[in-house]
């Protein structure tokens, strides 16, 4: 695997944590250093006390090697798709950070690699999942509705499912959606992620056109304010 050397340089603005307090990249260079780290629990405290939302669905999909976040093949895609529309938030081992926070240290230092423990990044992000968007909730800007883009084969599938469905009861969310769900997966993955014109290679299976219609069509259900969706004409 290629080491990006670049993300050994801390960098990154101080929204979460002013420069004395940034620890050295090599502090968390792996999974299981990243799922214990302590500053970086902290930075998903600081992450949820200062996020506010501003549209009503929150759209959760897997973190990417490229940073800044939408930098990278996946989420600026997704930008392009349906970006203002709904509060992108990237899960990864490293948290949950929502586009506000996508180039704040340590976001774009922390590089987990392969996975090395499934059950803990399980519970972990089980966790991370409830306290986001009760807190929310209980700071009087809770989201309605949540996308979350985590298909059957991913280890983030289960912890999302149990974790919204408990949110749901609970009343901390009004809606959410999994997709793709088994079918849609395997619809996309029969037509190929490879070599058909439908997809986007091997790396990137939700950028398939099966996939990515059944987002944005999901998030045209779930609705939008469409008050906060700025035009070049906001700017002038």
């Amino acid at each position: 695997m290629k080491i990006d050397r670049d993300k050994f340089l801390p960098k990154g603005d101080e929204k979460l944590f002013r420069s004395d307090d940034w620890i050295p990249s090599s502090e968390m260079d792996c999974e299981t250093k990243v799922l214990k780290l302590p500053i970086l629990h902290e930075a998903f405290e600081r992450v949820v006390e200062q996020h506010i939302p501003t549209q009503p669905t929150a759209f959760l999909s897997l973190c990417t090697s490229t940073r800044p976040y939408y930098r990278s093949q996946k989420w600026r895609k997704f930008q392009e798709s349906f970006g203002p529309k709904v509060d992108m938030i990237v899960v990864s081992n490293g948290g949950m950070v929502p586009e506000p926070f996508w180039e704040s240290w340590p976001y774009l230092n922390y590089e987990a690699g392969p996975h090395e423990n499934d059950e803990l990044y399980k519970s972990v992000m089980y966790e991370r999942m409830m306290l986001f968007f009760i807190t929310m909730q209980g700071l009087g800007h809770p989201y309605k509705n949540v996308i979350a883009n985590f298909n059957p084969k991913q280890r983030n599938y289960d912890p999302a499912k149990e974790s919204l469905t408990e949110l749901k009861k609970v009343g901390a969310i009004e809606n959410f959606a999994i997709i793709p769900e088994k079918e849609l997966y395997n619809k996309a993955k029969d037509d190929g992620f490879h070599g058909s014109p439908n997809s986007a290679g091997d790396m990137f299976p939700d950028l398939h056109k099966f996939i990515l219609d059944g987002l944005i069509q999901q998030v045209e259900t779930f609705g939008y304010d469409e008050s906060k969706i700025k035009t070049i004409y906001d700017y002038e």
